[in-house]
């Protein structure tokens, strides 16, 4: 018989049925088990339950101590399923076994072959197909983990190892020490029980992570395709083709680790099995245990429930960046488990985007929630953590961590009393910003590069056009080239005298804020009181950040028709027909210039 194939899993996830059947598609004479619960049994697959063999797990969790991004419950599971596998091993007496993660999908028989001398072999540093050779060698890794928890001087290296990785801020937001190190520091102190298997082996490699473009011993690199590597299919097998001689190589296998999974339905091929009628759609997680398409029936659109509510029911919703604007100002203020989940559904999101660019963002921004409840005294992680804020523009929560990360370090520390410095300024202009807002507040992008006439013309018709629409809007004009700033405030009065002196005495101008924020933290923390911008013609949006690119446009001429008609274009719903009049500024305002 076969060597088995043992999947060890909690749950439900959508995934699972999907890479079950096309292990079981592609090995029919191996034995394909879930270790699993009540949740997940699957036709085909031979089921046991994981309470059944959770004796070492449970040993194990007793000295476990959580050095991780990832959740104490997702990182402690992948130690003990080793235990696990151990204990299964022990009671169904198995000579041997493979491993495989959920998120693996098969594309040919497992074969180690010249591996099978080594008690453990897996792609890489990463165990996602892991050749186990026997019971013996499980019970010895076993032993290992718990010693790196119970040794003192095995802990303390691990941990200065996390510190290590988390000082390093190509790392910080993977930073964890995960069944992945403790194999690698296995692999060190054993070197002969351990054994990478992503060499190319007569034009077959195991893959390690898809999102990896490069493979095997000697890092060879394959093309790219997006955020991934290229697969060619060729006659119904994935192919990866390397970019250094254009060499086809198949994948006997793909990891999709992290979020990559959103891409594993594109890369099953295992026809109609019985399992696929048993998978469940993806549901985000969200607060309270709903899905994000439900209302909690909540009382007041201003409370902070409703607010939660909202922002993830417009991610699940893919409105990403109408998410982003509308839970901006309150995300410091919502729950931390909330804030957690809904950079998470960003990031799931923005990754089956293909834009894996934000999603790491968002990511990162989870990860350094979840490292500041691990080590809330390490003043690294603090410094990290107000890097990520100060990106996404909470600029209250990096100038929070940037001084904790100050008063938690022993000595000066010269790299976050400038950030702090850069941060304060900004935070400074956002604020001169605010109490210059109006009730209604929209936002226009000239084109300064046109002529003196072409763009006093443009603003001529603007405001003119808002101050017959009767409704004195706040109007905000980017005053700026391409991130530098230009003193547009001599045009705009010189706009604003002319105006006025062929309108009626008592009339009045809506109010005109020329402003320049010079970073993306402030326009993200500037999108959310924004009602929208004003399309004048062609605009210059390629220096801001997507959550200002993306608020709702108002084409100019839309705005030049008579009043009777705006109703038919809705225009009453963005223009309020009462409001305090304002009195038009003959000084610039803070920001102008």
């Amino acid at each position: 018989m076969a060597v088995p194939l043992i999947f060890v899993h909690r749950q439900n996830n959508y995934y699972l049925g999907y890479t079950l059947a096309q292990a079981r598609f592609t090995n029919p004479d191996s034995p394909v088990v879930l270790i699993g619960d009540h949740t997940n049994r699957y036709q085909g697959v031979d089921h046991y339950l994981l309470a059944e063999y959770d004796q070492g797990a449970t040993e194990f969790a007793r000295v476990y101590q959580h050095l991780s991004c990832n959740s104490e419950s997702y990182e402690l599971f992948c130690f003990q399923r080793w235990f696990i596998l151990r204990d299964f091993m022990a009671s169904h007496q198995l000579g041997e076994l493979v491993s495989l993660d959920s998120d693996v999908l098969l594309y040919a028989p497992v074969s180690l072959g010249r591996w099978q001398k080594y008690d453990f072999a897996f792609p890489e540093t990463i165990p996602c197909l892991t050749w186990v050779r026997s019971y013996a060698a499980l019970e010895n890794f076993c032993q290992f983990l718990l010693s790196l928890y119970q040794d003192p001087e095995r802990f303390a290296q691990m941990e200065e190892d996390f510190r290590a990785q988390v000082r390093d801020p190509r790392y910080y937001t993977l930073s964890s020490i995960s069944d992945m190190y403790a194999f690698s520091t296995y692999g060190q102190v054993y070197p002969e029980r351990v054994g990478d298997c992503s060499e190319i082996v007569e034009g077959c490699v195991l893959d390690a992570n898809i999102n990896d473009p490069h493979t095997d011993l000697h890092r060879r690199r394959f093309e790219e395709e997006g955020e991934r590597r290229l697969v060619v299919w060729v006659e119904g097998q994935p192919y990866g083709r390397l970019a250094d001689s254009g060499e086809l190589v198949r994948f006997n296998s793909l990891h999709f680790q992290g979020f990559a999974k959103a891409f594993i339905r594109e890369y099953f091929t295992a026809g109609e099995p019985l399992l696929l009628d048993m998978v469940a759609p993806y549901q985000p997680k969200t607060p309270q245990g709903t899905t994000g398409g439900e209302s909690r029936g909540l009382d007041s659109p201003d409370s902070q429930a409703a607010q939660i509510d909202l922002g993830f029911r417009l991610v699940a919703q893919g409105a990403l960046e109408q998410a982003i604007v509308q839970s901006h100002p309150h995300l410091p203020h919502w729950p931390e488990l909330c804030q957690q989940e809904f950079y998470e559904g960003l990031t799931y999101r923005y990754i089956v985007r293909g834009n894996r660019s934000k999603a790491a963002e968002y990511a990162a921004a989870a990860n350094s929630l979840r490292l500041l409840t691990v080590r809330p005294t390490w003043p690294e992680i603090h410094y990290q953590a107000a890097l990520v804020f100060h990106r996404l523009g909470q600029l209250s929560q990096a100038l929070e961590h940037y001084q904790r990360a100050l008063e938690l370090s022993p000595e000066p520390w010269p790299e976050v009393l400038c950030c702090l410095d850069q941060a304060s300024i900004q935070h400074s202009q956002l604020q001169e910003y605010l109490a210059c807002l109006g009730s209604v507040n929209w936002v226009v992008f000239p084109v300064w590069e046109a002529s003196e006439g072409e763009v006093y013309a443009c603003l001529r018709r603007l405001l003119g056009a808002v101050f017959h629409q009767k409704s004195l809007v706040t109007l905000w004009i980017n005053a700026q080239i391409r991130g530098t700033a230009i003193d547009i405030w001599p045009l705009v009065e010189e706009v604003a005298w002319d105006l006025m002196s062929e309108l009626p005495a008592d009339s009045t101008l809506p109010e005109v804020y020329p402003f320049a924020p010079q970073s993306f933290p402030v326009w993200t923390a500037l999108a959310s009181h924004f009602q929208g911008r004003i399309i004048l013609g062609p605009e210059d949006l390629t220096t801001l950040p997507p959550e200002i690119a993306s608020l709702p446009g108002l084409h100019l001429q839309d705005l030049e028709v008579p009043r009777r008609e705006a109703g038919a274009l809705g225009l009453t719903l963005a223009w309020p027909a009462a409001r305090e009049p304002l009195v038009q500024q003959e000084s610039a305002p803070p920001g102008a210039g």
